[in-house]
């Protein structure tokens, strides 16, 4: 694969989480986008902040991802499939 713009594998990325507390293996199928890290991240060490995204990082809602691709923010399910996926 390519590491490119235009295709939707550019911004697939895996995001592993490891904690000495847990007990068993999550896998979240739903994409997270990752302008929502630093939410996340403080969701994980437990900081509350008035101003970041109180929804549930790890157990996300079906949402509208943008990413952006040098130009601008563009919706990811407008992107091609990368050709290797085939």
């Amino acid at each position: 694969m390519l590491n490119n713009k235009e295709y939707k594998q550019s911004y697939e990325v895996p995001f592993v989480r490891f904690s000495s507390d847990d007990k068993k293996r999550t896998m979240i199928k739903n994409p997270q986008s990752a302008f929502n890290f630093m939410h996340g991240f403080a969701q994980w060490l437990g900081i509350k902040e008035s101003h970041l995204s109180q929804e549930d990082f790890f157990n996300p809602k079906k949402q509208p991802i943008k990413v952006f691709n040098w130009r601008g923010l563009v919706d990811y399910n407008t992107l091609k499939d990368d050709p290797a996926k085939k």
